[in-house]
């Protein structure tokens, strides 16, 4: 029931369902029949072509506002941030560690397979360092597999952040993440350590994505999705290093390993560039968070999501479970009705 989730994990249409609800109760009506049409989304979004200043100004003034509107994943991503670079705190965060590595990990992977490499293996050490090991040759192709971890993992958290708010995107998130998981470790993943802890997260997500009330499963993909997004942010001292420790053993960083294979760059500028890109992404996933049903999204920049129906694409299964659910109460009701009134004539020709 949404009265035993905390208010702080509520997002707004969770209050929405709830007054929703609460409508339905004393004027009879369904708890589901409340939408925003396309002209409100296009309004609220900005304002119409006329109203210039009026769009000019919600446009660029609705960054500062969405912020505002989502301080909790601000809070949150400031609080990862802090955490994760605290060697004693880090370990409060190891499963959302682990997952995070794994991500890294199967970017490198993937990258190699797009390269045209041989994915060996992956593994995953206790240490929360990873290896993804490919037959590879020395050429150019090389430099772009060993930017994939940091580069990948802030764009697939950027993915996850987007469909955050949407009514259907964070339980699918977490059931193909979950699904992900399993099938790296039948196809990839080799060392013992690895294979138990992705089995044991990987079924935890799809048991989450299956089980868990809306607002905390929406609360554990928006830490996922964080914890993915801020990955080279949540390990800057590895980033920065001129050496990182895999599995106990000293290794060459990413960074450091770009510096060598691409001439007149150094590490530091590579590790810098990935930094950047993980706060960029972090905060484009937090402000373009696609609306949910009845939500209204932050602002609006081209048009061109509200003028395709992306945005009801994203929550269309729930609209129309929503609509047969409705129509199938009023046949219900009317067949219901209609034997009453029946079972009546019955009684009265009877009399």
């Amino acid at each position: 029931m949404m009265s035993d989730i905390p208010d702080w994990l509520k997002t707004d249409y969770d209050m929405e369902d709830e007054k929703a609800a609460a409508a339905a109760q004393e004027g009879g009506t369904s708890p589901h029949t409340v939408s925003t049409s396309q002209d409100d989304l296009e309004n609220a979004a900005g304002g119409t072509t006329a109203d210039g200043e009026e769009n000019s100004s919600r446009k660029y003034g609705g960054f500062c506002k969405a912020l505002l509107r989502e301080w909790k994943v601000v809070l949150l991503a400031l609080v990862i941030l802090i955490g994760m670079n605290i060697p004693v705190v880090r370990w409060a965060f190891y499963p959302f560690v682990i997952f995070a590595t794994w991500i890294h990990e199967m970017c490198h992977g993937f990258a190699g397979l797009f390269a045209g490499y041989d994915l060996q293996k992956l593994e995953v050490f206790v240490d929360t360092s990873g290896l993804a090991t490919l037959g590879i040759d020395d050429d150019e192709r090389w430099a772009f597999v060993a930017s994939a971890g940091y580069q990948g993992t802030p764009v697939v958290g950027f993915l996850l952040l987007i469909f955050r708010r949407t009514k259907r995107g964070p339980r699918l998130g977490l059931w193909i993440l979950g699904l992900l998981m399993l099938v790296s470790v039948a196809l990839w993943i080799r060392n013992l350590f690895g294979i138990i802890s992705v089995l044991i997260i990987g079924f935890f997500l799809l048991l989450c994505g299956w089980k868990l009330p809306s607002a905390w499963m929406r609360a554990l993909y928006t830490v996922v999705a964080v914890t993915t997004s801020m990955n080279a942010i949540a390990s800057v001292r590895a980033l920065y290093g001129p050496t990182q420790t895999i599995n106990g053993e000293d290794a060459i960083s990413d960074a450091h390993a770009m510096a060598e294979m691409i001439n007149g760059t150094s590490s530091w500028m590579w590790a810098t560039i990935w930094l950047l890109l993980g706060i960029l992404f972090t905060f484009l996933g937090i402000v373009f968070a696609i609306p949910g049903p009845n939500e209204q999204p932050n602002f609006r920049c081209c048009g061109m999501c509200v003028d395709c129906g992306l945005f009801y694409l994203c929550n269309a299964t729930r609209e129309k479970k929503d609509e047969q659910d409705q129509v199938t109460g009023e046949k219900e009701s009317g067949i219901e009705v209609a034997g009453n009134m029946e079972m009546s004539d019955r009684r009265n020709v009877s009399e």
